[in-house]
């Protein structure tokens, strides 16, 4: 019974794994090229806020440590420190080019993120919300299965034993 059980979660789990590289194949810009180029008035207002200056705030021991530098640079890189546009919107190289950031249509469907009140805050990153999407809609279908699976040989065992 709880061998399948665990064949089933490591199926999730193998199935989160194996998304990661798709996940992983957008760039990210950075605030400066976005922000210069285009979105001045954004860009000004973030600079001024605690998003930009979110890796600084981090005493140095802990921008050492992986587990701190993650939620206070943007894409995970100390490259791009501070929690900057993309860490919300996503990757802007799905979607910078001037003729799809024209039209909101074309630049959604290209990658924009219209960024939702948990990912604008920055408490759920971009790739990890897309992979919890995914987990928490294959969990849903196949617990049910999972559950009849493990507890339905246990209940014919017990009916066959009665009798």
């Amino acid at each position: 019974m709880r061998l399948r059980f665990i064949f089933a979660f490591s199926c999730l789990i193998v199935l989160a794994f194996a998304l990661q590289p798709a996940l992983a194949q957008h760039t990210y810009l950075g605030a400066e090229k976005c922000g210069k180029m285009c979105h001045k008035v954004e860009f000004t207002s973030w600079s001024a806020s605690k998003h930009a200056k979110a890796f600084e705030s981090l005493k140095p021991a802990d921008q050492a440590k992986a587990d701190c530098v993650g939620c206070h640079v943007t894409g995970g890189k100390k490259e791009m420190p501070g929690v900057q546009c993309e860490e919300c919107h996503g990757a802007g190289s799905d979607y910078n080019k001037l003729a799809v950031m024209k039209d909101k249509a074309k630049a959604v469907a290209a990658g924009l993120i219209v960024a939702t009140t948990g990912v604008v805050q920055g408490v759920i990153p971009e790739e990890v919300f897309s992979v919890v999407v995914i987990l928490v809609l294959l969990t849903t279908l196949v617990t049910p299965l999972m559950l009849r699976a493990v507890f339905a040989p246990a209940a014919d065992a017990k009916s066959g034993a009665a009798a």
